[in-house]
């Protein structure tokens, strides 16, 4: 989101002119992990029930994937077969390694739910992943590169284009008052380079903004463009 308000952020254009705004490539999100991959099993073992201790009643989870009791179990049956392993011969080890992969696929799954239910909301995402035992580090989803819009010349129309769709959807809304945030309304989601919009009052100021929308979520709105079609 940006620093400066919608109304800060709009750049005034004529009707033959274009508003043309680079935006950055990237956005952040937050990627938590276990950091169990590299543990031997004993510290397998005991951040698997870390993370149990932290969730078991957390509010932020209240129906953890797998459960918490699910996970209990495959924490224990690892610890039990892992013991006997040490005792035992090839057949031990061999479902010492069996029990030890159920468990870091459990735990696989749960971090892909805590990161699910973190990013909601960035502001508060990187707490929410480590009040479940976990730990955080970020990544990117790509973003709109260049959004512009301008007017065609024919009565109440403009042309809205977008380069740097990639594996996504842009989604464009407009408004003519942008004092209330109620007031913005899609008028596309897809995945095409150019759209034209007609049917728009002359004499009329209009705001557009887009964003793209990928399999780890919608990037930050752009900055607001505005176009004025007079009669």
């Amino acid at each position: 989101m940006c620093n400066r308000s919608d109304a800060e952020a709009v750049r005034f254009m004529s009707c033959t002119g274009e508003v043309n705004c680079t935006m950055p490539n990237k956005t952040m999100k937050f990627e938590a992990y276990a950091g169990i991959s590299k543990l031997p099993v004993p510290g397998k073992l005991a951040r698997g029930r870390e993370c149990i201790m932290q969730t078991t009643g957390n509010p932020n989870f209240p129906t953890p994937i797998p459960t918490m009791t699910t996970l209990a179990t495959l924490v224990n049956q690892a610890e039990a077969a892992y013991l006997q392993a040490k005792a035992g011969g090839p057949d031990d080890t061999a479902m010492m390694r069996a029990k030890v992969e159920a468990l870091e696929l459990a735990m696989k799954q749960f971090v892909s739910y805590v990161e699910a239910i973190a990013n909601q909301n960035l502001a508060t995402a990187d707490a929410v992943i480590r009040s479940a035992g976990l730990f955080v580090k970020t990544r990117t989803t790509r973003k709109t590169s260049e959004f512009s819009v301008f007017a065609t010349g024919n009565p109440g129309e403009a042309k809205i284009a977008y380069k740097g769709v990639s594996r996504g959807s842009i989604e464009v809304q407009m408004s003519t008052d942008i004092t209330n945030p109620a007031n913005w309304r899609t008028i596309y989601l897809g995945t095409r380079g150019r759209i034209v919009r007609g049917e728009l009052e002359v004499n009329t100021r209009y705001y557009f903004r887009a964003r793209m929308i990928t399999k780890n979520g919608p990037s930050e709105w752009s900055e607001v463009r505005i176009i004025y079609l007079p009669a």
